[in-house]
């Protein structure tokens, strides 16, 4: 049996751990900095696979350097790490990546991000980690708190959402059967970002808006290779 470890407490982070039990190393609870692969390497060592769920995850700031630190250039630090030492890198990655692709967007599509540099530099974090890893498994998709966390819901905004829980639940289940490669992970079937609040926050108001051209109107993947 592999020994995983899970990098980041996180939304996702946390809950993976609370489903699966396994260890985890966080930046509060262990005080590294994700940047520099040599302020955590050491905690690697005894693993076969690492589930990275860090990343700077402010969607639409205009924070450059950040981004690119912290999605970018960590991550292709860690995945060279892994790759040198022999270790599988579970990695999470993000439906924004083919958020100007033909959809619904099957995992050989070729990405086009959304327009805001979370976007560009996790897209660009996931294709260095396919191309370089020989043992590697990306996985795309988006997931939110459960219940819905926000009073208001857009209902021109689709895609394949997940809350965390289920999302997590994935994670594990492709992670413990040993899949490889890219995966969309995410709903069978889209909803609009309304509809998925419904589910789990009645209240929720619907609206139809745009933040400005950064934000995607569509983000549907075809999902039927996870399922």
């Amino acid at each position: 049996m592999s020994k995983i470890l899970v990098l980041g407490d996180g939304k996702l982070g946390s809950e993976i751990v609370k489903q699966s039990k396994w260890f985890y190393i966080s930046r509060q609870k262990d005080d590294f900095d994700f940047r520099y692969i040599h302020s955590y390497a050491g905690y690697l060592k005894n693993y076969d696979t690492i589930i990275n769920t860090i990343a700077n995850t402010e969607s639409y700031s205009p924070d450059r350097e950040s981004m690119r630190d912290v999605n970018y250039k960590a991550v292709v630090d860690l995945a060279d790490y892994c790759e040198a030492t022999h270790k599988k890198l579970v990695h999470i990655g993000t439906d924004f990546s083919i958020a100007n692709s033909e959809q619904p967007a099957t995992e050989d599509v070729i990405p086009m991000p959304a327009n805001n540099w979370y976007s560009y530099y996790k897209t660009l974090a996931d294709e260095h980690i396919l191309m370089r890893m020989n043992n590697c498994l990306v996985l795309r998709g988006s997931f939110k708190s459960n219940p819905f966390p926000y009073p208001n819901a857009f209902t021109n905004v689709e895609g394949n959402f997940l809350y965390v829980n289920e999302f997590a639940k994935l994670v594990i289940e492709l992670t413990k059967k040993g899949a490889t490669g890219l995966y969309n992970v995410g709903s069978k079937n889209p909803y609009t970002m309304y509809e998925f609040a419904l589910k789990t926050n009645p209240g929720v108001n619907p609206i139809c808006d745009w933040i400005d051209d950064s934000m995607p109107e569509s983000v549907v993947m075809d999902t039927s290779k996870m399922w």
